[in-house]
């Protein structure tokens, strides 16, 4: 088995180090990760595990670390890094044949939550709050196409991180057996292509506020983002989240440590469309939740034109190509 080499590092790793990403690498972080899971999905895969974690930035390096963002800006401009989505251990692909009973189900479905509101619920409202949402007629027409972005799968295993997963894995999820599961690995759930969804929208939200999912949003860059005494970390140190930390070049041992500070941001300091597209992935209601395929004509995003693409086109209204090879994914 070869495998393509990448040299850069992990989107996790980014976060670890200095928490919030600046906004012109998360955008085209964000944008080469929708075009990606949106080609997944026009071929019928759900990915199931996707995360910082499993994002690499090719080209990435560390001189990069701590610059400002007009530098960055010019690095993504210049074309040389780029996301890659990687670790498809958990994914799995679908048939054709699984999606015949898809059309009757959407039926179905809009009736069922056609006395829904489009508002996101409390529970959303109180992850990013303060704040009102920002939906509107723009995402009803994204939504237009339901069909295979909404069929559920029952029953598959290995569903995954549990803090990037949709509440609706959350909600079904049961063990493999009778034994007790101390992680998601030993757990089967219902799953859908919209449940990548959700995970984008959390990978996204973490890359721009430097909050890991779980955590609600205001309070948390309440209590951690603080200006704190000079710490000298040694090798086996970390970094102290949310704190200013100070970095000793190894070369120059008597050199002065320079301090950074790792960043955090509310979500009123986000762009306002970046917060609209997170609140619009990371919707409750996966009958309301935009798609991933959707989302790449998000105002954010730039437009489906705008995005590198595959093979085969995959846009809202391009009909799904299934992998041939579908046993590689079981």
């Amino acid at each position: 088995l070869a495998l393509a080499f990448i040299n850069g590092k992990d989107v996790g790793e980014l976060l670890d180090v200095r928490g919030a990403l600046e906004v012109p690498l998360a955008q085209l972080i964000a944008r080469h990760l929708i075009s990606a899971v949106a080609y997944l999905h026009i071929r019928g895969v759900m990915h199931r595990d996707i995360k910082p974690g499993n994002i690499m930035v090719k080209g990435w390096v560390d001189d990069l670390m701590w610059t400002d963002e007009d530098t960055i800006q010019e690095v993504v401009e210049s074309g040389t890094l780029s996301a890659i989505l990687v670790d498809f251990g958990f994914a799995r692909a679908t048939r054709k044949e699984d999606y015949v009973a898809t059309e009757k189900e959407d039926v179905d479905r809009r009736r069922s939550s056609a006395g829904l509101s489009s508002m996101p619920s409390s529970r959303n409202r109180s992850l990013f709050a303060p704040g009102k949402s920002t939906r509107g007629s723009k995402l009803n027409k994204l939504h237009n196409s339901y069909g295979a972005s909404r069929r559920v799968f029952r029953s598959m295993s290995a569903v995954g991180t549990k803090n990037f997963a949709a509440p609706e894995i959350l909600a079904t999820i049961r063990r493999q057996s009778g034994t007790e599961a101390s992680c998601l690995t030993e757990c089967v759930s219902s799953y859908a292509l919209i449940s990548d969804a959700y995970a984008v929208g959390a990978t996204i939200s973490e890359m721009l506020t430097g909050v890991p999912p779980g955590e609600e949003v205001e309070s948390y860059v309440t209590a951690n983002r603080k200006e704190t005494a000079v710490i000298k970390p040694t090798k086996s140190s970390s970094f102290s989240c949310c704190s200013t930390v100070a970095v000793v070049q190894e070369e120059e041992p008597k050199a002065l440590a320079t301090t950074h500070t790792i960043c955090l941001r509310y979500m009123h300091e986000l762009p306002f469309s970046a917060k609209d597209l997170i609140l619009d992935l990371m919707q409750e209601n996966a009958e309301k939740r935009l798609s991933v395929r959707g989302a790449q004509d998000h105002e954010w995003i730039g437009g489906y034109d705008s995005l590198p693409h595959g093979d085969y086109p995959a846009h809202t209204s391009d009909p799904m190509v299934f992998v041939k090879n579908e046993a590689a994914f079981i």
